[in-house]
Protein backbone atom coordinates (compact mmCIF):
# COMPACT_ATOMS: atom_id res chain seq x y z
CA UNK A 1 0.00 0.00 0.00
CA UNK A 2 1.25 3.45 -0.86
CA UNK A 3 2.26 5.82 1.89
CA UNK A 4 0.20 9.01 1.86
CA UNK A 5 2.87 11.23 3.39
CA UNK A 6 3.59 14.20 1.13
CA UNK A 7 1.34 12.79 -1.59
CA UNK A 8 0.72 16.17 -3.22
CA UNK A 9 4.42 17.04 -3.29
CA UNK A 10 5.40 13.58 -4.54
CA UNK A 11 2.83 13.63 -7.33
CA UNK A 12 3.97 17.05 -8.53
CA UNK A 13 7.59 15.92 -8.48
CA UNK A 14 6.56 12.84 -10.46
CA UNK A 15 5.10 15.09 -13.17
CA UNK A 16 8.24 17.25 -13.19
CA UNK A 17 10.30 14.13 -13.85
CA UNK A 18 7.94 13.19 -16.68
CA UNK A 19 8.22 16.64 -18.25
CA UNK A 20 12.01 16.48 -18.07
CA UNK A 21 11.90 12.95 -19.52
CA UNK A 22 13.89 11.61 -16.60
CA UNK A 23 13.19 8.40 -14.71
CA UNK A 24 11.19 8.91 -11.55
CA UNK A 25 12.71 7.81 -8.24
CA UNK A 26 9.27 6.54 -7.17
CA UNK A 27 8.52 2.84 -7.11
CA UNK A 28 6.90 1.59 -10.29
CA UNK A 29 3.89 0.39 -8.32
CA UNK A 30 3.28 3.96 -7.01
CA UNK A 31 3.58 5.76 -10.34
CA UNK A 32 0.02 5.10 -11.51
CA UNK A 33 -1.40 6.49 -8.26
CA UNK A 34 0.78 9.59 -8.52
CA UNK A 35 -0.19 10.09 -12.16
CA UNK A 36 -3.89 10.01 -11.26
CA UNK A 37 -3.69 12.03 -8.03
CA UNK A 38 -2.48 15.37 -9.45
CA UNK A 39 -5.22 15.90 -12.08
CA UNK A 40 -7.94 14.79 -9.66
CA UNK A 41 -6.56 17.08 -6.97
CA UNK A 42 -6.57 20.04 -9.37
CA UNK A 43 -10.17 19.32 -10.40
CA UNK A 44 -11.17 19.14 -6.73
CA UNK A 45 -9.48 22.46 -5.93
CA UNK A 46 -11.03 24.22 -8.94
CA UNK A 47 -14.52 22.95 -8.19
CA UNK A 48 -14.49 24.25 -4.60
Amino acid sequence: MMEINNLKKRSLEFYFYLLRRQPSPEKTSYQATLAIYTPLNMIYIMSG
